[in-house]
């Protein structure tokens, strides 16, 4: 609250930006703010974004960055904005609460589904839905291990966090290994 002229930066600014998705807006904008004030880094910045269990855990017992890289390489600018966006509206705008292992899980989570959509030729979450990722469990075309609930954990948060976010989801409700005729693995 009351950051520059804002009364309240996170509805003011942040959530119609997220809402717009405007990247060269949004990818300037701030990612949030300390109860003093300093700024968390800008949303554009990933090394910002490897520093905020530090801000959201100091005594955290294990190091967890939010990495927006797949195998070292960056990851194509409109997915990676939706997944920063989806991130955004969980730590400050969700009406769930979230912890920083959750955000970090789901960002990894969905991090196993943009490889197989850039082949595709689609740089959008909008077009994972269930007939696709059936497909993809069906052909065993993708490294996605479909039958580990871990998967499920950020398609299901695109589901829950789907108002308000720059893109349309198209999942019509959670979905879970039940779903596809798979067994559970055990842990």
């Amino acid at each position: 609250n009351n950051v520059g002229v804002h009364t309240n930066y996170l509805i003011d600014v942040l959530k119609p930006a997220i809402e717009r998705g405007y990247w060269n807006e949004f990818e300037n904008l701030d990612i949030g703010f300390t109860v003093t004030g300093e700024s968390l880094g800008k949303v554009g910045d990933n090394n910002s974004w490897k520093k905020l269990q530090r801000f959201f855990e100091p005594n955290a017992p294990h190091k967890m960055t939010i990495d927006f890289t797949l195998k070292g390489s960056v990851i194509e600018r409109n997915v990676r904005n939706q997944l920063k966006a989806l991130i955004l509206k969980m730590m400050w705008l969700s009406p769930h609460n979230h912890s920083f292992n959750s955000i970090w899980g789901t960002v990894n989570s969905l991090k196993k589904l943009i490889l197989p959509l850039l082949q595709e030729g689609l740089n959008s979450f909008e077009y994972i839905d269930f007939d696709r990722l059936e497909s993809w469990m069906l052909t065993l075309s993708t490294d996605i291990d479909f039958e580990r609930e871990s998967i499920y954990l950020g398609v299901n948060r695109l589901f829950t966090e789907a108002r308000g976010l720059p893109f349309k989801v198209n999942l019509h409700k959670k979905i879970n290994v039940l779903d596809f005729g798979l067994a559970c693995k055990e842990a």
